[in-house]
């Protein structure tokens, strides 16, 4: 079978079908009635068939015409009214022949609802090609039939792959797409193999359904016009300002972004966090957004003290092994206690945030400043000062809208940090000066800030 008919396969089961099942690990078979959802697969198993499900090593295989899945991770539903029946809902599976292990052929499909996924590059480009590490990636988005309901952001490799390291490369293209976009799909997922380039035939397909969508602020847009309903109304967007703020970047900054998150996996895991942004409730978003900005100082930052001294405390220490053997053991002691509690903290971490935005060239204002100022207040749980006790709903309103505009305005420098990385060179969305009648602040600055 080739790509489309695998999908058809898999599709035709949003009409309930009967299919031939076997559990695998007490050989038992039969026929069930499968259907397909947002969730994945669901499947029925009457009493005693239904104690299967609860099996250590139980894993299912589905055949229907000549293609057979192995379902080996599922979900255990209760039926309405009918405590003998359990439903299986399988959330991922694979076609019996996939081979996770050798080189092959790979393309990436994850179904998304926008037509408009990779928009912010240059030029309305509906596909890009990069190479990673001598690998040559192509990504694109795309539909197939009425059939095959929505669209899709395709990933596929030229050359043959492992699959692990397959989904490495994708996982951080997908993660890049999404920060600029705004938008992380984690709907369907179809990972599809072959031994042959065009997958015209003996192809296979690992499922994986997680039935998510997040959305979260993006860095910067082609069309600033989209957020004129936000603008003061004695501001005029006039056509050489709109033309000035509308930004967007080319395949070589995409490349080098996938490329940083690749080798910092820390960075990856941190934009990862932001894609929560607006699943936390206020308090905790800012909370949140400080870890964010302080790994990404970490991790970008290569010229503090902080830095300096752990780099010093690697060569002392290696030093240290060279002599232990020529020196006495409690000398060698006291001299390796030293070395191992050098702190490397004693740069103040206000200080430190505001190193990391001047080593990478980065402006910042006094507002900025004072929010950085903050941060140890919310690591350690100081969430309501002393001069605003809670009285009423109504002050825990306005507390809950001071968090959210320093929730942006940590945003906002993230989004500097990260960009500034790649030299990427245009004008961010200001989301504190686009919300400052919300959050009851009258800030003298421009909805678009240069980078």
């Amino acid at each position: 079978m080739d790509v489309y008919k695998i999908f058809k396969w898999i599709y035709s089961f949003e009409e309930e079908t009967e299919v031939d099942i076997e559990e695998t690990f007490s050989n038992s078979k039969g026929t069930v009635w499968l259907s397909k959802n947002n969730k994945g697969l669901s499947f029925k198993l009457d009493h005693p068939h239904s104690k299967l499900f609860y099996k250590e090593k139980s894993n299912f295989i589905i055949s229907y015409g000549t293609f057979k899945i192995k379902i080996d991770y599922f979900l255990v539903k209760s039926v309405k009214n009918n405590i003998f029946s359990k439903i299986g809902l399988a959330y991922i599976f694979k076609s019996v022949n996939f081979d996770r292990d050798t080189p092959k052929f790979y393309r990436y499909y994850s179904r998304i609802d926008s037509f408009f996924m990779i928009s912010f590059l240059k030029g309305g480009q509906r596909e890009l090609s990069i190479n990673l590490d001598e690998f040559n990636f192509k990504i694109y988005v795309c539909s197939f039939s009425p059939e095959i309901q929505g669209n899709f952001l395709c990933v596929e490799c030229d050359s043959k792959i492992e699959f692990e390291v397959f989904k490495n490369y994708v996982n951080n293209i997908i993660v890049s797409i999404a920060f600029f976009r705004g938008e992380f799909y984690k709907l369907e997922e179809f990972y599809f193999q072959s031994n042959f380039e065009g997958f015209s035939k003996k192809t296979e397909v690992f499922y994986r359904n997680s039935d998510k969508r997040y959305v979260f602020p993006y860095p910067f847009t082609k069309s600033p016009n989209d957020w004129e309903c936000k603008f003061r109304e004695d501001f005029v967007l006039s056509e050489d300002i709109e033309e000035k703020w509308a930004s967007f970047i080319n395949e070589s900054k995409f490349k080098s972004f996938v490329t940083l998150l690749i080798s910092r996996p820390k960075i990856y895991f941190s934009i990862r966090v932001v894609f929560d942004f607006n699943s936390y409730p206020s308090i905790s978003r800012i909370s949140l957004m400080f870890v964010v900005f302080e790994t990404l100082c970490e991790e970008l930052n290569e010229k503090t003290s902080r830095v300096e001294k752990q780099i010093k405390q690697k060569k002392a220490a290696e030093v240290l092994d060279k002599i232990k053997d020529k020196i006495g053991i409690n000398d060698f002691k006291v001299l390796n206690d030293i070395i191992e509690n050098i702190d490397v903290k004693l740069v103040n971490n206000a200080v430190h945030f505001e190193q990391t935005l001047k080593s990478l060239g980065i402006k910042y204002n006094n507002e900025e400043r004072n929010i950085l100022a903050k941060r140890n207040d919310f690591f350690h749980g100081r969430i309501i000062p002393n001069s605003c006790p809670i009285k009423n709903e109504e002050t825990f309103d306005t507390l809950e809208k001071k968090y959210n505009y320093y929730s942006l305005r940590l945003y906002v420098l993230v989004s500097k940090i990260l960009l500034k990385k790649i030299n990427f060179e245009g004008y961010l969305i200001n989301y504190p000066k686009l919300f400052e009648i919300d959050y009851g602040v009258k800030l003298n600055e421009p909805y678009f800030t240069e980078l």
